[in-house]
């Protein structure tokens, strides 16, 4: 059984990964930074429930997010 990795706020590149992967139909939530944390805390391997992000935190996860997609099309 493989071992799951878990993940935490500073692991943007993971993070992207994993919305993209669970996420890969709904739009990148920009505007919308409090459903962006939503979107984390549900990834399962997402571990920081109890950590306070930082706005500049998600704006940054937002911005891989778009170029991780972008790459994808």
């Amino acid at each position: 059984m493989g071992e799951i990795h878990k993940v935490h706020w500073n692991d943007i590149e993971k993070i992207t990964s994993g919305l993209e992967e669970t996420y890969s139909d709904e739009k990148i939530p920009e505007d919308n930074l409090a459903y962006l944390q939503e979107m984390v805390l549900s990834l399962p391997e997402f571990e920081d429930h109890e950590i306070e992000v930082e706005e500049s935190r998600l704006k940054q996860i937002v911005e891989h997010w778009i170029e991780l997609r972008n790459e994808n099309q």
